[in-house]
């Protein structure tokens, strides 16, 4: 995975492993070209749905200062560690896969573990464990809820007659991007849109996702995401 961005008209690497690498816009806008080769955009409907004997693995392993995540793309389980070693997985069996023949963890192998009533429980990866993370309520506790001292629908009128703080300076009308719109196999889960957040009630009167980009006239800095294969 590399970042992106579009700075004066040209397209330039800008991450964490990489900076200042220069990309070209094909005639068409759906490919770019570094050096000689070219990177074609890929159709959303090329995406096949995750696995559902995957679904319990994906999650958080190991520490704040070393963490381990697995997690879906376009329909296969990947390994994200190192904080930038981004790998597909291959599966051996139920609960044993293996890294890439390529990459810091070349051919390596993942196990997961579990308890007495099937969870997974942590993963040994490169013969290193990692124990799964608490990012959530408990599978089957439900969402953690609390009770409010007033009715939300009250409390979300008084906030909704307040206004946002002055900003001054010149800049580029806001737009709002429909996510949806952009690839139709994203998932979204808009808990405050229904009742199965922290109240028990709906906050929100959509159950839809919007991108807004803003930006000074000055900085005319827009951010993207690339990811070359």
């Amino acid at each position: 995975m590399q970042r992106i961005r579009q700075y004066k008209g040209e397209l330039v690497s800008d991450g964490a492993i990489g900076y200042g690498m220069q990309l070209s816009r094909t005639p068409d806008n759906d490919s770019v070209r570094i050096g000689g080769a070219e990177f074609r955009r890929r159709s959303a409907n090329q995406v096949n749905p995750l696995a559902e004997r995957w679904h319990d693995l994906i999650g958080e392993y190991g520490w704040d200062h070393d963490t381990l995540y697995i997690l879906e793309k376009e329909g296969k389980l990947y390994a994200l560690i190192e904080w930038f070693e981004f790998n597909p997985l291959t599966e051996i069996s139920r609960d044993v896969f293996r890294f890439p023949n390529y990459g810091l963890y070349d051919g390596e192998k993942l196990i997961f573990h579990r308890d007495e009533k099937d969870r997974v429980t942590d993963v040994i990866a490169a013969n290193v464990r990692f124990k799964r993370r608490k990012v959530g309520p408990e599978e089957g506790q439900g969402q953690l809820q609390l009770k409010p001292v007033r009715p939300v629908a009250e409390i979300r009128a008084e906030a909704l007659k307040g206004t946002p703080p002055a900003e001054r300076g010149e800049f580029k009308k806001p737009e709002l991007v429909d996510l949806m719109t952009l690839d139709p196999s994203l998932k979204f889960d808009i808990r405050y849109a229904g009742t199965n957040n922290f109240l028990g009630t709906p906050f929100y009167t959509s159950k839809r996702a919007f991108l807004r980009t803003l930006q000074s006239r000055s900085a005319p800095v827009r951010d993207a995401f690339c990811h070359i294969e």
